[in-house]
């Protein structure tokens, strides 16, 4: 029977590994400690030029500010003088795009525009100030012109003869107040040439066209884009209107469209077709548009027919 072995005497203790000693032991946690510091000083020195760069910014428009400040003082101080209303008129059109000065810039470009002393010193300052009319000056040239038709209706309410239905200039008295009136009429026209080219054109999205309480008279608006506008009151007087868009046109109260040949616009809205009938109706004996024509019963029968086709009524 062979010997048996002794393992207890003869046989080497097992050792397990112990992790103290493991190969990987000697292989070095991964640190981040380092890279994490990189990356906030980093972050840090880029926050830092950035506040750097809004510092610089901030001062730069601050002495933009300062000097556009002093350049509106002195316009304003020039105005003030009632001397020199061209070349400060050229001066505060600059002011145009302003974030400081723009509002301010069009509320006294309009108070030049409604106290001109002559038809010539309005033209002038008409040209450098809201030449040409944008969507982005319109709101001050329609408040010029509903300023110098509410001083117009003023002194027409003193001529007006009810029973004729007429204007009697004779009743002015007044040289001074004849000549302003003379003025007023003519500069009316004005606004209806310089803000018929807009209409004609693209309408930014979501813009509304608020005409009420305006006077435009004798003047081209052929193809204009008159839809949606709030006509309330509006007094469009000899306007030529033909292929005119005056569709989903749905406040007019008191709008007066005398003269004007509205039949011939290339679409309307039914309330205000119905409205125009009966307030301004075809007359046999009137003329009609910009320059004063009469028109024919048969042109006038054919003009509306179109535009109830056009407009689907």
């Amino acid at each position: 029977m062979p010997a048996l072995i002794d393992v207890s005497r003869n046989s080497r203790p097992i050792l397990w590994p112990s992790p103290l000693f493991s190969p990987l032991s000697f292989w070095p946690e991964p640190s981040f400690s380092s890279s994490s510091s990189f990356g906030s000083r980093a972050a840090k020195s880029k926050e830092a030029a950035q506040r750097q760069a809004e510092a610089a910014e901030t001062e730069r428009q601050r002495l933009s500010d300062a000097a556009e400040t002093a350049q509106w003082n002195e316009a304003v101080r020039v105005l003030s003088t009632g001397k020199q209303l061209s070349p400060a008129g050229v001066l505060i059109a600059t002011f145009k795009d302003s974030h400081l000065y723009r509002e301010r810039a069009y509320d006294l470009a309009e108070q030049l525009l409604t106290n001109s002393a002559s038809l010539t010193e309005f033209s002038t300052a008409f040209s450098g100030l809201f030449e040409p009319v944008t969507w982005d000056n319109l709101r001050w040239v329609l408040d010029a012109d509903r300023s110098v038709k509410a001083s117009e209706d003023r002194i027409d309410s003193k001529i007006w003869l009810v029973g004729k239905k007429i204007n009697d200039e004779s009743v002015l008295t007044d040289p001074e107040e004849k000549r302003t009136y003379a003025q007023l009429k003519a500069e009316i026209p004005v606004f209806c040439a310089r803000v018929g080219p807009l209409l004609k054109g693209p309408r930014p999205k979501g813009t509304e066209l608020d005409l009420s309480a305006t006077g435009f008279w004798f003047c081209n608006w052929k193809g204009a884009n008159l839809s949606a506008a709030d006509l309330s009151g509006a007094y469009i007087y000899g306007v030529d209107l033909d292929a005119a868009n005056l569709s989903a046109i749905s406040q007019f109260p008191g709008a007066d469209f005398s003269r004007s040949n509205w039949w011939n616009a290339a679409t309307i809205s039914p309330g205000f077709l119905e409205y125009l009938e009966k307030k301004n109706p075809y007359r046999p004996a009137e003329y009609y548009g910009s320059d004063s024509h009469k028109i024919s019963r048969a042109d006038y029968q054919a003009g509306l027919s179109q535009l109830k086709r056009a407009s689907g009524l």
